[in-house]
């Protein structure tokens, strides 16, 4: 009998770590979108977050942007251009941070934004 209260107490110990990091995931993965224009171009950019490995915090971001370079006042053709990285979570300072090039996505899940740099981005899904 100990043994299967045991069991039944350790499952759901286990359940609740795995909700537990679905409700964290639903609080990073997503659609965000921003858009910006300036003397020397206008830019829509999406950033794409999903989880690649939930027990080890790492998500993959895509990012996909278009912009209109401005040209003595005129403006070019569209351009379009991606990029896909790979970003560890940490929770305690709500950060998404990126190995190679140094990047960091600070979280802001009460406001439904990420910041890269010093781009806003809106979550949209």
């Amino acid at each position: 009998m100990k043994t299967i209260l045991s069991i039944m107490m350790m499952t759901s110990l286990l359940l609740s770590m795995a909700a537990c990091n679905r409700v964290e995931d639903k609080a990073i993965a997503g659609v965000y979108v921003t858009q910006f224009e300036n003397e020397y171009s206008r830019t829509n950019d999406t950033l794409v977050i999903t989880a690649y490995n939930l027990a080890g915090h790492t998500y993959t971001v895509e990012r996909h942007s278009g912009f209109n370079k401005i040209r003595d006042g005129k403006v070019m053709p569209r351009e379009f251009k991606q990029q896909r990285w790979t970003a560890v979570y940490t929770k305690e300072n709500q950060v998404l941070s990126e190995a190679e090039l140094g990047r960091k996505l600070f979280l802001k899940p009460d406001r439904q934004e990420l910041v890269l740099g010093s781009t806003v981005y809106r979550m949209i899904k």
